[in-house]
């Protein structure tokens, strides 16, 4: 890890809050892409025909 002399603390922190914030889209994604799926498949099975 490169020496970050007395802004070590402020590059470390921005660090974190950005991979905070990419795990939390990357959370929501994959929520709203569950819940679109389960919504279609409702949709399908609901248009079949019997």
């Amino acid at each position: 890890m490169p020496e970050l002399g007395a802004h070590a603390v402020q590059v470390l922190a921005s660090w974190a809050i950005g991979l905070l914030v990419l795990a939390i889209l990357i959370g929501a994604s994959i929520r709203d892409a569950r819940r679109t799926r389960r919504r279609l498949q409702e949709l399908e099975r609901s248009r079949k025909p019997r």
